[in-house]
């Protein structure tokens, strides 16, 4: 019996183990179909975790949604096709497209069965995107808003390799009429969902904050490398950060100034 969590009569989500952490795996339901919210990262995942999940509900997904191509969202994706070949893969991965011509690669508000508007949050990947139910204005963000990082984990970093696309996208975030926000992993400050209007706050404010923290600390501490400043992150309560990011993040302030 796999554990559901409802979110509302329209979206639940259940925990897939992957590593050291989990994944947050959505099933969100609508008149026109049913959505399944990434497919977690192999053929078992599929066959021991979301088929028994469809089950429980009884319904089969029309539309398959891939947040992002990475292996932890993407990886059961060609068995979860193969369970459910009538299911219409949308992504905006080129990688997926080339893996399955008939992909429907969304672009940023349009609508899935109506009611679920794609939101694109470029940042942690080129192809990060998102689902805002409009019926209830739940955003589920899937690994989209990485605010500080995972809980439990000393080896998940807050992964922002775009900061520039990702700060506009935080801004376009914060004009929509976001209500709540759910997560794949349990992030720091808040863990999986953001609820109410100061929650949301909190939520997009981590993210920029996060990547502000990692900006100041590499002002102060000019005279360390990449290496030697991400090593200072690591050892402090969070974000944890890698050397590639703080790189980015220190070209990022010179080509301000």
């Amino acid at each position: 019996m796999i554990e559901l969590q409802k979110i509302n009569d329209h979206i639940c989500y259940f925990k897939v183990p992957y590593k050291d952490i989990f994944v947050g795996i959505y099933i969100l339901r609508t008149e026109k179909g049913t959505v399944l919210f990434d497919t977690a990262a192999c053929d078992e995942d599929v066959d021991n975790y979301i088929v028994p999940a469809l089950q429980q509900l009884s319904v089969e997904p029309t539309h398959i949604f891939i947040s992002h191509h990475h292996k932890d969202h993407s990886g059961g994706l060609a068995r979860a096709a193969e369970v459910f070949p009538n299911a219409q893969i949308w992504s905006r991965s080129t990688a997926l497209k080339e893996q399955y011509p008939n992909i429907h690669c969304h672009e940023d508000g349009e609508l899935l069965l109506d009611v679920l508007q794609i939101v694109t949050i470029p940042g942690h990947t080129t192809d990060s995107a998102a689902l805002l139910d409009t019926r209830t204005n739940i955003l589920v963000s899937g690994d989209c808003l990485q605010l500080y990082g995972i809980f439990g984990s000393g080896y998940w970093y807050g992964n922002i390799g775009m900061p520039i696309e990702h700060y506009a996208a935080i801004e376009k975030l914060r004009t929509l009429p976001i209500k709540t926000i759910t997560t794949a992993h349990d992030y720091c400050p808040g863990g999986m969902t953001y609820a109410g209007k100061e929650q949301v706050k909190l939520c997009l404010d981590s993210c920029v904050d996060a990547l502000q923290r990692i900006r100041d600390m590499a002002k102060e501490n000019s005279e360390l490398d990449n290496e030697q400043l991400s090593q200072l992150c690591n050892d402090g309560t969070y974000p944890k950060v890698s050397a590639r990011i703080v790189g980015i993040l220190r070209n990022l302030d010179k080509e301000n100034n």
